[in-house]
């Protein structure tokens, strides 16, 4: 996957199977590297992960948010 930097705004471990360009060079040039290559190093269960630990963070502001008022 080859994302701009831009895309991983607050995300700090992203699977290193994610490649970052910042212009439309790098992005090709990655593109390219990424569709000869096989990701090995997928990680198929990082999104999953993420979206848990986002949820679970959007329950507990909830929480305090209720517990204030």
């Amino acid at each position: 996957m080859v994302v701009t930097p831009l895309a991983l705004r607050g995300i700090n471990d992203a699977p290193s199977h994610i490649r970052t360009a910042q212009t439309g060079v790098e992005f090709a040039k990655a593109l390219t590297e990424a569709m000869t290559s096989s990701p090995t190093d997928a990680d198929p269960h990082w999104a999953s992960r993420r979206r848990e630990r986002f949820r679970e963070t959007l329950l507990s502001v909830f929480e305090k948010i209720g517990d204030a008022t």
